[in-house]
């Protein structure tokens, strides 16, 4: 229900939702083949579990998705890349997500980013690592 009054705050001009793809630092990780990441949100705000929260994955430059979660699998703040990170390779992570804050429900933002992730220039795979993807405290 949070979502809708955010939504129709845009008509009454309560509520200002971002609509530019922002581009977060590039990411420098070891290759593995598991990546285990945790979503940290801005203090201050929850995932809008009402709201059609997405996250994709992608190889840098290319057009098919390599994997895609939705609210439900967003839900716990953690999911996991079974797809091997391999040395050279660069992913980019497109979400977008509807955050509103904890102490008030119904003032909610919708963010929309980007992050390149490459993998260091390591010969040996590591089995799993944890990457915490950190989105920026100003949501307005």
């Amino acid at each position: 229900m949070a979502w809708i009054m955010g939504v129709l705050g845009i008509f009454w001009g309560v509520e200002a939702f971002s609509q530019a793809l922002r581009e977060l630092p590039p990411q420098v990780l070891p290759a593995s083949t598991e990546l285990a990441i945790r979503l940290s949100l801005p203090s201050g705000f929850k995932l809008n579990l009402e709201a059609p929260n997405r996250v994709f994955l992608k190889k840098a430059g290319q057009i098919p998705i390599i994997r895609q979660w939705e609210t439900a699998e967003l839900r716990s703040g953690q999911f996991i890349v079974r797809h091997a990170l391999r040395s050279g390779d660069s992913w980019v992570f497109e979400a977008t997500l509807y955050l509103c804050e904890k102490a008030n429900a119904q003032i909610c933002v919708r963010d929309r980013f980007s992050q390149v992730v490459r993998a260091g220039a390591q010969e040996t795979l590591r089995s799993s690592i944890e990457w915490t993807l950190r989105l920026p405290e100003n949501m307005r």
